[in-house]
């Protein structure tokens, strides 16, 4: 296992500890900045394995994509869905609607 893949186990293990914990803002923000923490290193650990295989993806669709195609996950839509960055400087009415959704996602994908 790679650095990268041992870092994304770790990184899993901690968002579910978060998710465990009473929920509360503190917890909230925490769900949402370890599943954003989560969702970089798996697209990123896909990076590898392509480049690994002599597959070109430079972008988290890009990657996701290849992983799709060669079996490596499933459903690419729920993937292709999840945020890539957060909208930049939104006011903090939107912002707070944004991680709302956020974390209803987590908690949803943490599930399955």
């Amino acid at each position: 296992m790679t650095a990268r893949r041992e870092a994304l186990a770790a990184a899993i293990g901690r968002l579910r500890d978060v998710l465990k914990a009473p929920e509360s803002d503190v917890t909230r923000d925490a769900a949402i900045q370890r599943f954003e923490f989560c969702f970089e290193l798996a697209w990123k650990c896909i990076q590898e394995r392509a480049r690994d295989e002599g597959l070109d993806c430079q972008s988290p669709k890009g990657c996701l994509s290849v992983a799709f195609k060669t079996s490596w996950i499933e459903n690419e839509q729920g993937w292709l869905a999840m945020p890539v960055s957060a909208p930049p400087k939104l006011s903090p009415a939107p912002r707070r609607i944004t991680q709302q959704t956020d974390a209803v996602s987590v908690r949803s994908i943490t599930r399955e």
